[in-house]
């Protein structure tokens, strides 16, 4: 549409100091005589455009000309372009033109001063690839049928609503109505696989879900204390907070947390080899124990 193509070459205009009326016909897929006709319909309408021949030439914005900022400080408009980033990262879509335009509007250069992307290490193409099915199954309000296996050690079918997502901490989690349990559930989206969209939509209006947070923090949790020996540093640095950790003499980690008392918290505490040992509580001590006794036993075979 012209009206589109005339703000673009606005836009256009602001994010540059001069550009040719070549460059604006490659970027609007039209020809030269079409954007010689927009620019003086731009002029007509009180834009201060002036245009220079020869080499070295093009089509600029009178210097000082900005369009209404919305009385945004610098600071909010960084703070927004940011979300625009950040948005791009999680949901796929197409920001880039809206950040191109608020970088002209805001006379923001085009540099990328941050990077934004939650997809795992190795796994970029196929966390996009659930991310965007789900986002788009949550925005058009259709079931989605999914495997799931949780902390607890189940691995089964559900079929559910999706109704929104959050990432918290460093995961993604999918607040859902659950046609199997008949309840509002969370699911963490890596645990989620063989994803599919069901030919069933549902009225969002229907649901009244509670806090995902609230859901999220209602997990019944241990408070358990750990001591990690100084190899373990970077695990510890980053996955645990600042306030729970204590740096002793000898180089060693104190931490205590609360952790979700569940099948996973025995494997994440075995993740870390012999470079953890379980203070409290001891009931944790003695299924660490008996977790490691099992796989004793496996390689003993």
């Amino acid at each position: 549409m012209q009206i589109d193509r005339l703000f673009g070459i606005i836009y256009a205009l602001l994010g540059r100091e001069k550009i040719t009326a070549e460059e604006l016909a490659d970027k609007f897929c039209v020809s030269k005589r079409t954007v010689l006709r927009d620019i003086d319909a731009l002029s007509v309408a009180g834009i201060p455009i002036e245009s220079t021949r020869g080499k070295g030439g093009g089509i600029s914005l009178s210097k000082g000309y900005v369009l209404d900022k919305a009385n945004l400080t610098q600071d909010e408009r960084n703070e927004l372009l940011f979300s625009l980033q950040a948005i791009a990262a999680t949901g796929r879509g197409d920001t880039q033109r809206l950040r191109d335009k608020l970088r002209g509007i805001f006379s923001c250069d085009s540099a990328d001063w941050i990077e934004v992307d939650f997809s795992r290490w190795g796994n970029t193409l196929s966390d996009g690839k659930k991310f965007e099915t789900i986002k788009q199954a949550v925005l058009n309000c259709y079931a989605l049928k999914f495997r799931y296996a949780s902390s607890y050690g189940e691995n089964s079918l559900r079929e559910v609503y999706p109704l929104k997502m959050l990432f918290k901490g460093r995961d993604w989690y999918l607040q859902s109505y659950c046609l199997l349990k008949q309840d509002y559930r969370v699911f963490k989206i890596n645990r989620i696989s063989h994803i599919e969209v069901a030919d069933k939509q549902f009225d969002s209006t229907l649901f009244s879900p509670p806090s995902v947070v609230q859901s999220l923090d209602s997990v019944a949790v241990y408070k358990v204390k750990l001591k990690f020996l100084p190899q373990a540093a970077y695990r510890v640095l980053d996955e645990f907070s600042p306030e729970d950790i204590k740096e002793n003499i000898d180089g060693s980690f104190s931490v205590e947390a609360l952790l979700p008392c569940d099948k996973w918290l025995v494997g994440y505490v075995l993740s870390f080899g012999d470079c953890v040992e379980v203070e409290s509580p001891l009931s944790l001590r003695q299924d660490i124990l008996n977790q490691a006794e099992k796989i004793k036993n496996i390689y003993k075979k």
